[in-house]
């Protein structure tokens, strides 16, 4: 069924067995839920021929890259948020990993629900600015740039007397 999934984003290289550990966990509990989950360390597994569970030997010399063509693994993993759910579950150390950084921009661009792990430090600022304008704000006020076009035409009529020119949204924006 489209859109009905959670999608698990989080670091992954640099980090032993490419996290996958936290990513079965983050599977493990959401799936308690009742939740049904996309996880990308299940998708590489299923690539690689893995069994659920199973984690990528450290290679001698450490982590490199990631094996197969990097842009079919950010096209297949951006697909699956697209066209499968309706929010990110963001594990911790997320703002740190330019692919969970790119993940949560396309989960705000798609006005999904994102989710964070109990264990991380807090949402981001951009995160938490969204998430208030959005929703009850905005259906009680209309979008951010109408209110401050009514805001600044309301002071400019209180304040025409001590004004050089009429204010405007931007300007409301910056007194905010």
């Amino acid at each position: 069924m489209k859109n009905k999934s959670i999608y698990i984003a989080g670091p992954m290289r640099g980090i032993e067995y490419y996290n996958f550990p936290a990513f079965d966990k983050a599977r493990n509990e959401l799936t308690k839920q009742g939740h049904l989950v996309i996880s990308p360390a299940d998708i590489d597994r299923n690539s690689d021929g893995l069994a659920l569970g199973e984690y990528y030997p450290e290679p001698e010399g450490g982590w490199g890259e990631t094996t197969g063509d990097f842009k079919d693994i950010v096209r297949r993993d951006t697909a699956a948020i697209i066209e499968n759910c309706f929010a990110l579950y963001m594990l911790p150390g997320w703002e740190d990993s330019k692919g969970a950084c790119a993940e949560h921009a396309i989960a705000c661009w798609l006005g999904l629900e994102i989710i964070f792990d109990p264990d991380c430090k807090q949402e981001c600022v951009l995160t938490e600015a969204a998430r208030i304008t959005r929703g009850d704000r905005q259906n009680a006020y209309g979008p951010a740039d109408q209110d401050f076009t009514r805001t600044a035409k309301l002071w400019t009529a209180l304040f025409e007397h001590k004004l050089i020119a009429p204010l405007e949204s931007r300007d409301v924006a910056l007194e905010m």
